[in-house]
């Protein structure tokens, strides 16, 4: 039976959060120079990072100044055609997060949420299987569903502000988010609250690179008592 949950450090994750808004508003105001600089420090910053308790190598703690001297770079003079870049990075971000999803619904793989919920009780209860199963396939759909609306936007087929559109599709990631745990809490009471503080932490300890863009097949679902 699994202990209870570790916690993870939310300094990354409130640095994500500074960027994200970093970049939204830069890209509202038209200053591309700092909506990039503030990627590229988010990036510079998860290099940066040690793994547990143990420091980055140093092969790391040099891209990341790298990365710093790039992003400084770019904030004082934007390259050319850096504007369509960004234009294009929200869709690929939705369509390879999509993906993700899809590609954990394949036959002799694990549903991303049903990853999830393994890292965070040690098991999955049998009675979430089908729901993990269902809110996989929802996510999958939902941010296919936004890169479409990015991409008629990048074709000129909807006339949408581009810091509006990234303002919007946020809203609606983030609604569906905090909605979603109060549907999960209501659907299975006797799990507890469900939180979505404790479900960012969960995807952070998964780790998008394994997470999100593995492919690689999962043992099959445990059948064991749930946790707790």
């Amino acid at each position: 039976m699994a202990g209870e949950p570790r916690a993870a450090s939310p300094s990354l994750a409130l640095t994500g959060l500074f960027a994200g808004a970093a970049f939204v508003l830069a890209r509202s105001l038209g200053a591309d120079g700092i909506a990039a600089a503030a990627l590229l420090a988010l990036a510079a910053v998860a290099c940066a990072r040690g793994s547990g308790r143990s420091a980055a190598p140093p092969g790391r703690l040099g891209l990341a100044l790298g990365l710093a001297a790039l992003a400084a770079g770019v904030a004082v003079a934007p390259p050319p055609g850096l504007t369509r870049a960004l234009d294009a990075l929200p869709l690929a971000t939705e369509l390879l997060c999509a993906l993700g999803f899809a590609a954990t619904l394949l036959p002799g793989r694990e549903p991303l949420i049903a990853r999830y919920t393994r890292l965070d009780w040690g098991t999955v209860p049998p009675e979430c299987e089908g729901y993990a199963r269902r809110l996989t396939a929802f996510w999958a759909g939902l941010l296919f569903l936004l890169g479409l609306v990015h991409g008629l936007v990048l074709a000129g087929v909807l006339a949408v502000p581009g810091g509006t559109l990234l303002a919007a599709n946020l809203g609606v990631v983030a609604a569906a988010f905090l909605g979603e745990h109060l549907v999960r809490t209501l659907r299975f009471p006797h799990l507890g609250v469900a939180s979505p503080l404790r479900t960012w932490r969960v995807m952070l300890r998964a780790g998008w690179q394994e997470a999100i863009l593995s492919s690689s097949p999962t043992p099959p679902p445990s059948r064991h008592r749930h946790a707790g």
